[in-house]
């Protein structure tokens, strides 16, 4: 028996984008079953940061749920992704002075190595 290597080793993003290739509408659990139930709210937001379009509307088979298609198969401008920063109100008043605090200014520094030790994962 022979193995399709190909889609052995596709990412669950990959396989996503392939189901909503047709550009037509599918499912979430249609999505799940593609990918083996590993989230795929997050692999769709991962494609829409690549600048893939795909629009959603509440589920035609399902009363919870929602369905999804690419709109187009044409690849938009990637999305940009934000460093979060959470600051205390009183630190977040001095930075909107044009002030950082030593508070501010750490929490910053934490953020922003999470974010580059994390920003290809998702």
């Amino acid at each position: 028996m022979s193995e399709n290597y190909g889609n052995k080793y596709k990412t669950a993003r990959d396989r996503v984008l392939s189901l909503l290739w047709d550009l037509a509408w599918h499912c979430h659990y249609e999505l799940e079953g593609r990918i083996g139930g590993v989230r795929p709210s997050a692999r769709l937001l991962e494609l829409k940061r690549q600048g893939w379009s795909i629009e959603d509307r509440p589920s035609q088979m399902h009363h919870n749920g929602k369905d999804y298609r690419l709109v187009s198969r044409e690849l938009g401008t990637p999305k940009t992704k934000s460093v979060k920063v959470f600051l205390t109100e009183h630190d977040a008043a001095e930075a909107v002075q044009g002030r950082l605090t030593a508070v501010a200014l750490d929490t910053i520094h934490i953020a922003l190595r999470s974010f580059r030790a994390n920003k290809e994962k998702l």
